[in-house]
């Protein structure tokens, strides 16, 4: 039993490392913050609220407004809006949301990235280095107090791309769904997927 549980923790020994290492930056990060807010959590944009705003009044109100109000398109992530509401509805409205998210869905974003390159049989060093590089390139752990969207974004172009490259060699019904099923989540949650979607086509 105790080898078996070794074994799996050294399977999986490159992810933790650069799971324990973006938590331990977002820990930095967010004493920084409050020092430099007098102890208030506050994200770098204000389009943030505004996602937090019509995250409320949808949960509250049953209105997609940054008012209760009236109806209004101002949200640039629908996904992500409907996302947030839903989290409201079932933990209440509070200013951490956003940012419990951002860490989860980073911390997903590590996984899949982990189970990519695991697949292609790439040993635990080289990934390693490599999801500790996603940290600072990407960069999650500052991406996080964004509070927004863009995460989320890279997670599905990440799976996309993914489900994408499977086809490519092995056209297979269900990934075909799945990736249908993706599709408008993409471009949903940032418009940007287009260019995704795009390039799908084509190929």
């Amino acid at each position: 039993m105790k080898q078996t549980l070794r074994a799996k923790s050294s399977k999986y020994i490159s992810f933790i490392i650069a799971v324990v290492l973006l938590l331990g930056l977002v820990y930095y990060q967010y004493t920084r913050v409050l020092e430099n807010t007098d102890h208030h959590l506050v994200y770098a944009l204000d389009d943030t609220y505004i996602h937090m705003a019509m995250a409320k009044n949808l949960a509250k109100h049953g209105v997609y407004g940054v008012t209760k109000y009236e109806f209004s398109s101002s949200s640039s992530s629908p996904v992500w809006t409907l996302l947030l509401s839903l989290f409201y509805v079932i933990f209440g409205v509070n200013e951490w949301l956003p940012l419990v998210l951002n860490i989860l869905i980073a911390i997903m974003i590590l996984y899949v990235m982990y189970k990519i390159l695991i697949s292609n049989n790439v040993n635990q060093y080289i990934i390693a280095i490599t999801l500790i590089a996603a940290i600072f390139t990407i960069p999650l752990y500052a991406m996080i107090f964004v509070g927004m969207e863009h995460l989320l974004h890279a997670l599905i172009s990440i799976i996309y791309i993914w489900l994408l490259s499977y086809l490519i060699k092995e056209p297979n019904k269900r990934q075909v769904i799945l990736l249908y099923i993706l599709t408008p989540f993409l471009v949903m949650t940032r418009m940007e997927g287009y260019f995704l979607v795009a390039c799908t086509v084509i190929l």
